[in-house]
């Protein structure tokens, strides 16, 4: 709704100088203490991982929490696979859990879960010289010798200490592993050994192997060990005052007190009713600036305060959303939103000058942090709307860590002003590879290997919405252009605009409108004569993914498509009836014609007409990763051969299901 405000020609002159006065003066302090805030904003976030990864400082991780956020040897690493991992001098880690109650970190050597006989490097584990880690009292040494040529059993030790690792050709070389009470009595044999390292284990782990409970030195080392680390002796002061624990840079282990109103602090932050502290000299100027401007602003303050509360009223009655997005952000603020303001998307679009793309709701544009970090601004259009896709979307993705779904950086609210900060996705979108006319130099067509790594992912994160979170989530509106890919084409599932919440033992939905994209809604989100709305909506909506994937560009007979009836969906279930020694496919290496015809069957599967014959996004997933022999032929969905719309943004019906 449009309205006008007629104020008096006095008044809207001293509006005006006042307006001169905020705009030009004021932003120059802003940005001092914007530059000062980020920091405490971007430490507050919490690295993420997986299942169990969950945590703050010491702890730090590229894109979840910067540097200046954590200490020196603690960065977490996060693995494709949601595992997570940290490396010290040069030796990488895999990590089981931290509990930052008791500071205790539960790892193991990598390279040697993957192979005791193989270490990447013949070398004693050292992790414990950190200042700030050490090991708990529940772990104990054991030493294991490679390349022995004499036998080595001592019955008295009661350690089966002796296996053997491959060597060249058939042959194998005798290895020991025993702790260090074995090691304490002499053993001449050893020294036929070439090498031997030093690695921690747990003590549990060694009475198990003696009663026979695990089998070997791998048992053993599956276990891994514990670590107890330490943290700043400032730390617990800044935090009880409210400040977020840190350090002056990535670079320095000084420690830094960040505090959300106020300057950085060496220790902890001021408390309001802290008396006779020292002035800051950076506050005494303020302060003195302030009162030679005082005269003026007072009456600035006036108009422009009684001109707000009209505005403001005006605008309520016309904008009922706008305070049900505050409500939103005051109810879910310990999901720790971050929340920026209308200028500071400005400067980190540089004005939006560089625009990515538009979608249903808006355009995007490419912008840049502070601290360097590339970002995708999607800002919301703010005649399309009440303000549900804001709230959807806010509140789907701020509940979400997984690799294959799109990180989300924050948002604004100002009035009709939104917009949302995700990471920045330097490949763009699917579409641009899958479909032919964007199948230029520019974006080369991708590979089927390729293609079908990115159809697992988006499995992968579907599966995560639907199952791995504490609130399932539905999404509603997956296709092409909402599978975004990073710099090594790893899939991110973006756009939560059109998305569900439910709890997770809530498998049925209701909706009023039909939601998604012609081409891409299943039958029963337009009609409940064909079931009830529930995840296996957006099964549907990834069998046409997949679909549209197998058939991109010149890998569906383009001129049946384009002179017939012939559904290109028709065209993929015929492949699997008849087989791929036929047109496009008769020309596929015989490893892409398995991938093929894998996505080809999990495609149709997913699409069929009756939600109860689709699989869930987990039995998908095992599917696409399992081998294409143990599937099932598909049934061909009764619904199946009506002439495809062209894709057009995402839409919300009005009509009642």
């Amino acid at each position: 709704m449009r309205f006008r405000v007629f104020c008096p020609q006095s008044m809207m002159s001293s509006f005006f100088f006042s307006f001169l006065f905020f705009t030009v003066l004021f932003p120059l302090r802003y940005c001092d203490v914007s530059e000062e805030n980020y920091r405490y904003f971007k430490c507050s976030q919490q690295f993420k991982c997986g299942d169990k990864i969950n945590v703050t400082y010491p702890f730090w991780g590229r894109t979840y929490r910067s540097g200046y956020c954590g200490l020196d040897g603690f960065e977490l690493l996060c693995e494709r696979n949601g595992s997570t991992s940290m490396v010290f001098e040069d030796q990488r880690y895999r990590v089981f859990n931290i509990n930052q109650t008791d500071r205790t970190m539960h790892l193991a050597r990598l390279d040697l879960l993957i192979n005791p006989c193989l270490p990447d490097h013949y070398q004693n584990t050292t992790i414990n010289n950190h200042r700030l880690l050490d090991y708990a009292e529940t772990v104990k040494n054991i030493s294991i010798f490679y390349g022995c040529t004499d036998p080595c059993s001592d019955p008295r030790t009661g350690l089966p200490g002796e296996f053997s690792c491959p060597c060249e050709g058939d042959r194998t070389t005798v290895a020991f592993f025993g702790n260090d009470s074995w090691l304490e009595r002499p053993h001449p044999e050893l020294n036929s050994c070439r090498t031997n390292i030093k690695v921690p284990v747990l003590q549990s782990a060694l009475d198990d192997l003696k009663q026979g409970r695990i089998a070997g030195l791998p048992g053993v080392l599956d276990r891994g060990f514990v670590m107890e680390y330490s943290i700043d002796k400032e730390c617990p002061g800044c935090q009880s005052s409210g400040g977020i624990c840190g350090r002056t840079n990535s670079s320095s282990s000084e420690f830094l007190c960040y505090c959300s109103n106020d300057s950085p602090h060496p220790n902890s932050c001021p408390r309001p009713d802290d008396k006779g502290r020292p002035v800051p000299p950076k506050v005494a100027i303020g302060v003195g600036a302030g009162v030679g401007t005082a005269v003026i602003l007072v009456g600035a303050a006036i108009i422009i305060l009684h001109l707000r509360k009209k505005l403001r009223s005006l605008f309520l009655k016309g904008h009922t959303s706008d305070r049900d997005i505050e409500n939103f952000i005051k109810k879910h603020g310990s999901l720790t939103l971050k929340r920026f303001s209308y200028i500071q998307v400005k400067r980190m679009t540089c004005s939006f000058r560089e625009k990515l793309g538009e979608g249903g709701f808006g355009a995007v544009y490419k912008g840049k942090l502070p601290d360097g970090t590339l970002v995708a601004v999607k800002l919301l259009n703010a005649s399309k709307g009440n303000g549900e896709e804001f709230i959807n979307e806010a509140a789907s993705i701020s509940r979400t860590s997984h690799v294959n779904i799109v990180i989300f950086v924050g948002f604004c609210f100002e009035g009709h002003k939104r917009a949302l900060i995700y990471e920045y996705m330097s490949n763009g979108s699917l579409d641009r590879f899958i479909n032919d006319e964007n199948a230029t130099m520019r974006s080369p067509r991708l590979g089927w290997n390729k293609l079908y790594q990115i159809a697992v992912g988006t499995a992968r994160g579907l599966e995560y919405l639907h199952t791995g979170c504490s609130t399932r989530i539905l999404h509603f509106d997956i296709k092409p252009q909402n599978i975004l890919l990073d710099d090594d084409y790893c899939a991110k599932i973006s756009d939560f605009g059109l998305s569900k919440l439910c709890l997770k033992r809530e498998s049925i939905v209701s909706m009023l409108v039909a939601r998604g994209t012609i081409g891409y809604i299943a039958p029963e989100v337009f009609s409940r004569n064909f079931g009830d709305v529930s995840h296996k909506s957006d099964v549907y909506s990834y069998g046409m993914l997949l679909i549209e994937m197998i058939g991109g560009g010149k890998r569906v007979n383009a001129e049946a498509y384009q002179s017939s009836e012939m559904y290109f969906a028709d065209q993929v279930y015929q492949l699997i009836e008849e087989g791929y020694d036929q047109g496009f496919y008769c020309h596929l290496m015989e490893e892409d014609k398995e991938t093929a015809r894998k996505m080809a069957f999990v495609g149709v599967w997913c699409i069929q007409t009756d939600p109860k014959q689709r699989p869930s996004m987990r039995r998908v997933r095992e599917m696409l990763e399992g081998s294409a022999e143990a599937l099932q032929i598909p049934p061909k969905p009764y619904l199946f051969s009506p002439r495809r719309s062209p894709i057009i943004d995402s839409l919300s019906l009005t009509e009642s299901l």
